[in-house]
């Protein structure tokens, strides 16, 4: 074998030698990137970035849709129930430490687990009876204010119960001490605490009937969660299981790596900028540039218009992303994420809970979760048992499907599947 010697033209050489030097320098840096998405779990309270935020967050504050209220499912040891809202939540200062965390959750119904009726044209009984519950989980930044547009519409169409969660340190819910140390599994906690809450407010006597046992909607790392919850296997197959699984723009269960690459790919100075702040996993979108960027299409307005110098009224469908980054959680925790970069759920596991009932929506201009790497997940899916699951693909939209200017079409596919399976 001929021994291997470095080219001799000095252009060929001073080309190799740039290449060589440029593809060191970037596994280094990302190696040192590597090692500094740590610093945060040093960190007890918010992050550099994230005390900024906190001051014009209005997540906590935004007022609820009519139709809507607020209230809390608590842990302490195995009880876990609905806490009743703000006037039972405030208040009491003692009660925080009889329940190990409290977690926020939106919903149209009432204290006794019927939808609160704002139509005097449907009639409660048929309500309450006709279609099965949905349960929506946020992603990474989000809260249960990421589906306030779903929210506001199953809450004025008045024919399905819903409720929206707040992981812990999201929305409304408790931050606890440790919450930059909180994993997939810390959270898949939080959502069988739900769960099993929303369960028992609406199936308070019995057993959930199939009918009445929730269907699980996950968005981005909701979704990834979704999926490790149902393949955990100390979930056991309860009242409070899903029947049902629709995935928007999730987490690959083989592990969300390729989402960071193609993050890195249109941000080239997300590492830099992360670094610079401090660590801080809330730096990626840390201005309404870079959730336009990140989290939708280009249709998507940047700055919201003064309707005076308008002349006219902003069309809801034409929310700007300023207004979005008002309300979105102010801090991020890197471990979830951390968590779930490799191979974190198994398919045939998450398929065999919810019994084949899994689908995929996407969108056309995700740019994390992009439709090449949600095809790839519904292969994954498809090869559990050769029976295919659906996948609908939002056109013009971008990651943050519940709130880019496509949401209705989003909502159609959710909507069209959940006629589909009867539910």
């Amino acid at each position: 074998m001929p021994a291997l010697s470095f080219p001799t033209n000095p252009p060929l050489r001073l080309a190799l030698t740039i290449c060589t030097v440029s593809i060191a320098s970037f596994a280094a840096f990302q190696a040192v990137t590597i090692l500094a998405s740590l610093v945060p779990l040093l960190r007890t309270g918010p992050s550099p970035v994230a005390r900024k935020l906190i001051k014009t967050s209005k997540v906590k504050t935004k007022p609820l849709s009519k139709g809507l209220r607020r209230v809390y499912a608590g842990k302490k040891g195995d009880v876990k129930r609905i806490i009743e809202d703000d006037f039972e939540h405030a208040g009491k200062d003692n009660e925080e430490e009889e329940w190990e965390y409290k977690l926020e959750i939106l919903t149209n119904t009432d204290r006794d687990g019927k939808t609160i009726i704002e139509s005097g044209n449907i009639n409660s009984e048929d309500v309450n009876q006709s279609c099965a519950p949905l349960v929506f989980l946020h992603g990474g930044m989000g809260s249960a204010r990421c589906y306030d547009r779903w929210m506001d519409y199953f809450a004025k169409q008045g024919r399905r119960k819903v409720f929206s969660i707040s992981l812990r340190a999201h929305g409304n819910s408790t931050r606890p001490p440790n919450f930059t140390h909180l994993t997939k599994a810390s959270f898949a906690d939080d959502l069988d605490t739900a769960l099993t809450a929303i369960t028992n407010l609406i199936n308070p006597n019995a057993n959930a009937k199939p009918s009445n046992r929730p269907v699980l909607i996950g968005h981005s790392a909701g979704g990834g969660l979704s999926q490790y919850y149902l393949s955990s296997t100390t979930v056991p197959t309860s009242s409070h299981t899903p029947q049902a699984l629709i995935l928007l723009a999730p987490f690959p269960p083989s592990g969300g790596a390729p989402t960071f690459r193609n993050w890195a790919l249109f941000d080239p100075w997300f590492s830099f900028r992360f670094i610079w702040d401090g660590c801080d996993p809330m730096s990626p979108l840390s201005s309404p540039n870079l959730v336009k960027r990140a989290f939708f299409g280009d249709s998507k307005r940047l700055l919201r218009t003064s309707v005076k110098n308008s002349g006219k009224p902003e069309k809801e469908d034409d929310e700007s992303v300023e207004e979005f980054f008002e309300q979105m959680n102010p801090e991020e925790n890197g471990a979830w994420p951390a968590s779930m970069m490799f191979s974190f759920a198994d398919p045939a596991k998450v398929k065999s809970s919810v019994n084949g009932k899994v689908h995929l929506i996407t969108a056309s201009q995700d740019r994390l979760m992009s439709p090449n790497i949600m095809k790839r997940v519904k292969q994954a899916y498809d090869n559990v048992d050769g029976n295919e699951i659906g996948l609908d693909v939002v056109q013009g939209s971008g990651h943050h499907i519940m709130f880019d200017n496509q949401w209705k079409q989003g909502l159609k596919y959710v909507e069209d599947r959940l006629d589909s399976w009867g539910l």
